[in-house]
């Protein structure tokens, strides 16, 4: 298994911003639930906070937590949601559509600030890029506020 980090982000990650970013899995499938498991273990800046399979276990969850990274399957059974969707997802959270389908594909796409889209099924490659571009993205807005 290919692990590490990018050359470009070894300087920034090994000095300043050695932490781990806690991230939790929204996915109803037990096969990709462990996949992304996996993917989530691979990497040492990751900490998983939880998985949750339905609607109204998410909204349970994210009024506790407020992850930073949340790797999101849009298609998952509702539960006793009521009113929650998923514009209602914490704003501090960093949003990755986890999915077979183009997010153009969802008609309710605008309730997402700025998502990022991984096509399932989920190569490692793909993954380890995506999170790179996500906690490169935190950390520039973290300095920027001069954190």
């Amino acid at each position: 298994m290919v692990r590490g980090k990018p050359k470009q982000f070894q300087g920034l990650y090994q000095s300043r911003h050695i932490r781990n970013f806690g991230c939790l899995i929204v996915e109803h499938e037990p096969l990709v639930i462990d996949m992304m498991k996996d993917l989530v273990g691979s990497r040492d800046d990751l900490k998983l906070l939880g998985v949750v399979t339905e609607m109204e276990q998410l909204a349970k969850v994210t009024e506790t937590i407020v992850p930073e990274i949340i790797f999101l399957d849009l298609v998952i059974p509702l539960g006793n949601c009521g009113d929650f969707h998923f514009g209602k997802l914490p704003s501090e959270s960093s949003i990755v559509v986890v999915s077979a389908i183009p997010l153009s594909h969802y008609k309710n796409r605008y309730q997402l600030a700025n998502p990022r889209q991984l096509y399932k099924p989920v190569s490692l490659e793909r993954f380890n890029r995506c999170v790179d571009e996500v906690i490169l993205e935190r950390i520039e807005q973290q300095d920027g506020q001069g954190g």
